[in-house]
């Protein structure tokens, strides 16, 4: 079924037959059984252990092969860039404004970061403000885990490794980034989203707590007070707020029981994916895949996350698309 990942003729057929107006195109995760996946072993991840220099190199190669596949109906793509993020900060600055001026919409970071520097490191301030200077959306997804760690414990793979993508969130939110950067947007793509308001309450919790124990003047012994000192101004808002004006969600196949949550986690944040092609997406069934997440909800709710909170995050111009969504997409 992976035809229409590499042959446009097939891909447009198969998303009208889905009723899928228009798609974010990602790169495979495997590189080893997809014939779509970049070279040298760059997907999803890029860990450490693997030759930035090659890796740049392949996620080049790949970015240019897909900028020609989504040149031929750019209404209808926005194509994510792979970038693995390494110390050598110009360079990668370089590939952003390569990868923008060749039609690529959005920016795909590895979960686990490279060069053993993680992202709460000063050194990717420039590749954060160019990001956000290009207006590319930077992303994360789930797939690439430390494999190594698991052996053959399918159970213990399964279980963290929608953990990995989402933990660069802390990373960038704590250690102020998006104060320093306040148009950058993250994505959080295929780890689901029912996780999100959990994990807001905590980052809000432990942020009121360290700035309350530094404003009230605790001693230096305690911890609070010692590990909240210039939070505040650091993050300049706490998580909660950061998630409302920088962050979104790419809730693939979403449940029924995370579409109950939408006003939690924010019904602007949210963009309903088919993870097509592959076999575990709602493709060719996500009509019915609609159906069953958004039951009982409002028009306007149901607009927002299956097309218009996409069109602003990734620059679809929905006008444009009207014609192709009257051929069949859903009512």
């Amino acid at each position: 079924m992976d035809g229409g990942a590499f042959t446009v003729a097939l891909d447009q057929k198969e998303l009208d037959g889905d009723g899928v107006a228009a798609e974010v195109v990602f790169p495979d995760a495997d590189a080893v059984d997809s014939r779509t996946a970049a070279p040298f072993g760059v997907g999803l991840g890029l860990s450490g252990d693997q030759d930035p220099e090659l890796g740049m190199a392949g996620a080049r190669a790949h970015d240019r092969w897909l900028a020609d596949f989504v040149s031929e109906h750019p209404e209808r793509h926005c194509y994510v860039a792979l970038l693995p993020v390494t110390g050598d900060a110009d360079r990668v600055v370089a590939e952003i404004h390569r990868a923008k001026e060749s039609g690529l919409g959005a920016l795909m970071i590895p979960a686990m970061w490279v060069d053993k520097a993680p992202y709460h490191d000063r050194r990717y301030d420039p590749v954060w403000a160019a990001a956000a200077e290009c207006a590319m959306p930077v992303l994360t997804h789930s797939g690439a885990v430390p494999r190594h760690e698991y052996g053959d414990h399918l159970g213990i793979y399964v279980s963290e490794v929608t953990w990995w993508p989402g933990r660069p969130l802390s990373f960038l939110l704590w250690s102020g980034v998006f104060e320093r950067h306040p148009g950058l947007r993250l994505v959080l793509t295929e780890q689901g989203s029912g996780w999100i308001p959990r994990v807001l309450d905590m980052l809000d919790y432990c942020h009121a707590r360290l700035v309350a124990a530094a404003r009230s003047g605790g001693t230096a012994e305690t911890a609070e007070s010692k590990f909240g000192a210039g939070l505040a101004e650091a993050m300049g808002k706490g998580p909660s707020e950061v998630w409302r004006d920088n962050c979104f969600v790419g809730a693939s196949f979403m449940r029924p029981h995370e579409a109950a949550l939408r006003d939690r986690i924010g019904l602007d944040k949210i963009m309903w994916g088919g993870d097509y092609p592959h076999d575990e997406g709602t493709h060719p069934y996500s009509r019915e895949g609609l159906r069953t997440a958004y039951a009982c909800l409002t028009r306007d709710e149901i607009a927002a996350m299956v097309g218009g909170n996409a069109a602003r995050v990734y620059g679809f111009d929905l006008e444009r698309l009207e014609t192709i969504a009257a051929r069949g997409a859903p009512r």
